[in-house]
């Protein structure tokens, strides 16, 4: 059976597109995916996957970062720090025409433009 090796680590692989696959993301590279719950890290999002599911049991790879007080899911952790600094709080702004509030007041505007009908009337 042919093997295919890579000349800088001598590892060895069944197939050409592994041995590809392992010197683009692997070889002499930092691994590129963390686990948001220990800190494992991935050189391949489908090993992180794997991780996930058989060390955490979890499924949901799409929005992994969870808020610890509503449950909401993001994508990106950038994205669940700007909720973090609103999660509880009143929202600061609200439409002059309806009872739509919003922490945002370019949402807010948004609304006023695009979706609020007593706006739209005035």
């Amino acid at each position: 059976m042919k093997s295919f090796h890579c000349s800088t680590c001598q590892k060895k692989y069944l197939s050409k597109t592994a041995l590809n696959r392992h010197i683009k993301y692997d070889c002499g590279k930092e691994p590129m995916f963390r686990c948001y719950q220990c800190t494992y890290r991935a050189h391949q999002k489908v090993h992180l996957q794997k991780h996930l599911l058989k060390m955490h049991r979890r499924v949901n790879f799409e929005n992994p970062h969870t808020c610890e007080r509503c449950h909401k899911r993001y994508k990106n952790y950038k994205d669940l720090k700007k909720h973090l600094k609103e999660c509880g709080t009143p929202p600061a702004f609200s439409c002059d025409f309806c009872s739509y509030k919003s922490h945002r007041k370019f949402n807010v505007k948004k609304h006023m433009q695009y979706t609020c009908k007593n706006a739209k009337n005035k």
